[in-house]
């Protein structure tokens, strides 16, 4: 159990600072830097994903290294919550990055999609509909 437990927390802290460093590097990047708005959601993309998974992935490490799983349910209920409402944020955030990164066939590379609803109204309404869904479910 213990060599399990140094590689999980080893593998979850070279995840996290990871995720972190790519969000932070694509910010400061020269994209994020001149204000374009696909390189920004992008880096804050990847700093949402990396927060959330943060409360989950060292919720289980301390568990792990310490008492055990069991002994920590309520922290890691916490965690896995916090991370469920942040994961729905992540997706609604890839949601917008597509809807600017990659524009429809009317649209050029460079303009993109800038209105929330994008291209197909439908289509976000039911994105942003069972954000808001999900969100109510966990909470």
């Amino acid at each position: 159990m213990a060599l399990r437990a140094i590689f999980e927390s080893a593998f979850d802290i070279t995840y996290l600072l990871t995720i972190f460093t790519l969000g932070v590097l694509i910010l400061r990047g020269g994209p994020a830097r001149r204000g374009e708005l696909p390189a920004q959601l992008a880096g804050w993309t990847a700093i949402v994903l990396g927060f959330g998974d943060s409360f989950h992935l060292l919720a289980r490490a301390w568990a792990l290294n310490t008492t055990g799983v069991e002994a920590h349910h309520v922290s890691l209920g916490y965690g896995k919550l916090v991370t469920a409402l942040t994961m729905t944020a992540f997706y609604v955030l890839v949601y917008l990055l597509i809807l600017r990164r990659w524009p429809t066939a009317r649209e050029t590379r460079t303009e993109g999609t800038y209105r929330p609803l994008g291209p197909s109204p439908v289509m976000s309404i039911v994105v942003y509909t069972a954000a808001i869904v999900h969100v109510l479910l966990v909470l």
